[in-house]
């Protein structure tokens, strides 16, 4: 199945903190957004993103546990990279993995986000690890607070964190010409759900044109944070 990524560094920060890469014969992709605030974002979501990838790589059935361990890689490496340093260090990281028959198993950890386009709309598959997230699940908050709420990026889960960490795992059986999106918070927050949803319908299944407009669209509205996206078509 056909896959692409994009990253952007955006309009108003110094460096980019997302890291995306694919392996498309393998149907494998990976996503990260290091942590802001953190020392060395950028080195925490490149080392998660080529630590999950390798170890896929090396696995002949990437199922659900097979993820599982490619996070726990990623996680080991950021931490010793951490202690390295003498610093804390995070990132999300989404995985993504695909055969032949429209199989897709994801893996997911933090705030970055997996959605599914199929019939003209737009599903969210993963829930945020984010503390307005939580807040919501409560009732303390509804959905349109939670897009305006200040600590709307301050996440409850990540790479890097603690030494044991269970990422959320999901399979989905994508249909002829499902759109498959993994996008960091520079999109989403830029976005709703209705601008993400109008790209991915005028895009017309060109995977790359669609990425592009996406980062496009994102530094239209703003570009206040790095931008990264994965796209897989059945």
């Amino acid at each position: 199945m056909p896959l692409t990524a994009l990253t952007d560094r955006g309009r108003l920060r110094r460096r980019n903190e997302d890291a995306v890469a694919v392996d498309e014969a393998l149907g494998l992709a990976a996503l990260a957004d290091g942590m802001g605030g953190l020392p060395d974002g950028d080195l925490a979501s490149r080392e998660a993103v080529a630590a999950a990838l390798a170890w896929l790589k090396a696995m002949d059935d990437c199922g659900h546990d097979a993820l599982a361990r490619a996070v726990l890689a990623a996680n080991a490496r950021v931490r010793a990279l951490a202690e390295e340093r003498g610093a804390v260090m995070g990132t999300t990281l989404e995985l993504l993995a695909l055969d032949g028959d429209g199989a897709c198993r994801l893996a997911h950890v933090g705030d970055s986000r997996a959605y599914l386009w199929r019939d003209g709309r737009l599903s969210r598959l993963t829930r945020d690890d984010s503390l307005v997230q939580e807040l919501v699940d409560r009732g303390a908050m509804n959905a349109d607070e939670a897009a305006r709420s200040p600590q709307r990026n301050v996440i409850t889960r990540a790479v890097g964190l603690e030494a044991h960490l269970e990422p959320a795992l999901m399979r989905v059986t994508l249909a002829r010409d499902d759109l498959l999106l993994l996008c960091s918070d520079g999109l989403w927050d830029m976005l709703d759900d209705a601008g993400i949803a109008a790209h991915l319908e005028a895009a017309g299944g060109d995977l790359p044109r669609c990425a592009a407009a996406l980062v496009a669209a994102a530094n239209d509205a703003g570009g206040a944070d790095n931008i990264a996206v994965v796209l897989a078509r059945r």
